[in-house]
């Protein structure tokens, strides 16, 4: 009698995430900034999870802190027709790998690439709760507008990507206030 196989786990390396695109110029339409591609991998999320961290924890301090932006980049391209209809009125979708129409197509030369993490409150069927949002935005090369990813709201996130990569927010929320905790002094005489 044989050993059973063991069943092999495929290991997931990266998630790919195709988001639209806006402008800061609504009437604005550039060639090759239909849609963005972002991978993430788990060095992505670990940044996004310290980051997050950094941004509450800072938010503890100033409730006027709105958002904060990082030297970050992701790849913006023309949406192809057939990419457009799957996407539907979607804002975001997960790819398995690279769509085809856009490995045909050379991503667009940006400038200034940044991450933006925001603050924003977003409402679910039992309460309304405050959470991040994360986005990505760029100047096209030789332009004078900006181009943004549409925004990915933590909990969103949490569901596009594999199990275990992002914790959820009660979790980001849980550590940072156990961070920012302040040992008792003893009293001085």
């Amino acid at each position: 009698m044989s050993k059973p196989k063991a069943k092999r786990v495929k290991q997931v390396r990266s998630r790919r995430i195709v988001t639209t695109v806006n402008f800061s110029d609504r009437e604005c339409d550039l060639d090759g900034f239909g849609c963005a591609y972002i991978e993430f991998d788990r060095e992505l999320c670990d940044d996004l999870i310290r980051r997050a961290k950094m941004f509450m924890r800072c938010r503890a301090d100033d409730h006027s802190l709105i958002e904060m932006y990082f030297w970050d980049s992701c790849d913006y391209y023309d949406l192809p027709d057939s990419l457009e209809r799957r996407m539907g009125d979607r804002e975001a979708i997960v790819v398995r790998q690279m769509p085809a129409s856009l490995t045909k197509l050379e991503a667009s030369r940006t400038e200034c690439d940044q991450m933006i993490v925001r603050w924003t409150t977003a409402a679910d069927a039992v309460q309304t709760f405050d959470v991040v949002e994360v986005c990505w935005t760029a100047i096209p090369k030789h332009c004078d507008v900006y181009a943004t990813t549409a925004s990915l709201r933590w909990d969103r996130l949490v569901e596009m990507l594999p199990e275990g990569w992002l914790p959820d927010w009660a979790q980001i929320m849980k550590e940072v206030q156990d961070e920012g905790s302040e040992p008792e002094l003893p009293e001085q005489d």
